[in-house]
């Protein structure tokens, strides 16, 4: 995986973060990589922070077109002044 991919978390410990988006930002260590953690739950919705390059996988076609659609959803009621 590369800088901008999105991944989906999966194995992770915490099962609330398995299935949310990552998207990778950076490969900054050997086993770690900083991502914007999409969970798009209710004031939660974004955060940075690193990841085990073992809990994400890269998103499928179907998930990509997915994220896009909560993002756009986001953005829309964000710039809305209702987020």
């Amino acid at each position: 995986m590369k800088q901008f991919d999105i991944g989906i978390i999966h194995r992770h410990e915490d099962d609330n973060l398995n299935g949310d988006y990552a998207i990778i930002i950076e490969d900054y260590l050997e086993s770690y990589y900083l991502v914007e953690h999409w969970s798009f739950e209710l004031n939660n919705e974004v955060e940075v922070t690193d990841l085990k390059k073992e809990y994400l996988r890269l998103a499928t076609e179907y998930e990509i077109k997915e994220f896009q659609i909560k993002f756009k959803e986001y953005c829309d009621k964000n710039a809305s002044g209702n987020g």
